[in-house]
């Protein structure tokens, strides 16, 4: 209604100034007079108002403000102001709405026809389930013996490691695929209809997209199988970093299926949108704890050696990394929490990016080494002739290759900043 009347004020006050007598429509002329009547109609009026001529004056003061997120959350925040303080007093107002909740609870407790249905849906909901794990384990049953010899295996050659890498990792998802079609063979079979089939749906899928989750672990830290392990870890690591995916899938992917499941049974949609929004919170404080509990680990890596031309920036990184992954981490979920239009493609944009600025810098680097290598290079027939020539002639080569390395890194890190919104490359 806002954008409305927002559109309308402009087309009334040109057609009073040029006496046009053609008219504004008298609908849109009674909705504004509905919109400055009504105080809560009126205060989202002037908050929209306010927020456009935020938008307005950040636009012309950066015209490419639009790529930075900082901005797009500004706008976000000072547009949509009341709708954003809405979901801060719908989150911070569960507890006073759990006298409220109780009713809609105990109604489902104690009336005999709802709990009824309560009851058959948990019934064939565990009826899913059972048919769900009797399609896995008739596939292990299968399978098995592939698998034990695929993981068993201790070969080292590169292609026999390849060839097994593939076969475990299709014996992995269709495991998973196998418990699926268990699951959604029963859902179909069972004669549940409208919200009861929907809700049995959602705990089909929960399971489905968890096993599937954990199955793309398993495929990518092969814990206990270092040699089908597509990443340089440990052992430790690899099991460390799969028990976390297993926790985190098994408390928030089953949670907010759980969320959605009680939303179709008539959770009031307030509370749902507080429960899911506080859920994400909490999402966010435990990928948050998983980067404090492995700060000193990265550092280490990051760090290395602390020598060369990098050592000093490394060292710097290193003591830092935990607080930018902090800050991602909280704009995804401000992003997410806040719904700021584009926010998600841009960070998934800018992530990616620099990345690719980050790898080709440092292959860049690695090949511009090479080239002066083999640009300067002496044959090993005049070093043995002059042992004093090689190193004469290639004095300035390793501050050559520093003053190169300097450079590119300089330069990426400047186009790393212009796509995260700093606008580097209009100040140079």
């Amino acid at each position: 209604m806002a954008a409305c009347v927002v559109a309308a004020t402009p087309r009334a006050a040109k057609a009073a100034d040029q006496g046009s007598a053609q008219a504004v429509p008298i609908s849109e002329l009674e909705t504004l007079a509905q919109t400055l009547e009504n105080d809560g109609e009126r205060k989202k009026f002037i908050a929209t108002l306010k927020g456009l001529i935020a938008t307005q004056k950040t636009g012309s003061a950066k015209p490419n403000i639009a790529k930075d997120l900082s901005g797009r959350v500004a706008g976000a925040i000072s547009g949509h102001l009341l709708a954003l303080g809405n979901r801060v007093v719908g989150v911070v107002g569960v507890l006073e709405d759990v006298p409220d909740l109780i009713p809609w609870a105990k109604r489902w407790a104690t009336d005999e026809s709802k709990r009824n249905r309560l009851f058959g849906v948990v019934w064939h909901f565990l009826v899913i389930v059972a048919a769900g794990m009797a399609g896995q384990y008739v596939f292990r049953f299968l399978t098995g013996h592939w698998r034990k010899g695929v993981e068993t295996d201790t070969g080292t050659e590169i292609a026999g490691r390849v060839w097994r890498f593939v076969l475990r990792t299709v014996l992995l998802f269709a495991n998973a695929v196998a418990y699926g079609a268990g699951a959604y063979g029963a859902l179909v079979l069972l004669p549940m209809t409208g919200v009861a089939h929907q809700v049995l749906f959602v705990g089909a899928s929960s399971f489905f997209v968890a096993k599937m989750i954990l199955a793309a672990t398993r495929t990518a830290v092969s814990p206990g199988l270092a040699l089908l392990r597509p990443i340089p870890i440990s052992d430790e690591t690899a099991n460390y970093l799969y028990i976390w995916a297993r926790r985190l899938v098994r408390i928030f992917v089953y949670a907010f299926f759980l969320l959605e499941a009680v939303r179709l049974v008539g959770l009031p949609a307030p509370a749902y949108e507080s429960l899911l929004y506080l859920l994400g919170f909490v999402l966010a404080g435990f990928v948050v704890v998983f980067v404090l509990q492995n700060r000193m680990a990265a550092a280490t890596a990051i760090r290395g050696d602390a020598e060369g031309a990098y050592g000093g920036l490394r060292a710097r990184i290193a003591a830092t990394w935990h607080l930018f992954a902090i800050g991602y981490v909280m704009a995804v979920y401000l992003v997410w929490l806040f719904k700021v239009a584009g926010g998600f493609e841009f960070l998934i944009s800018a992530t990616l990016w620099t990345a690719i600025l980050v790898v080709g810098a440092k292959l860049a680097i690695l090949g511009t080494e090479r080239a002066t290598t083999h640009l300067f290079a002496i044959s090993d027939d005049l070093d043995s002739r002059f042992p004093g020539l090689k190193t004469r002639a290639n004095r300035y080569v390793p501050v050559l290759n520093k003053i190169i390395a300097w450079v590119v890194s300089i330069g990426a890190g400047l186009i790393v900043l212009d796509v995260w919104g700093v606008d580097t490359l209009g100040w140079l």
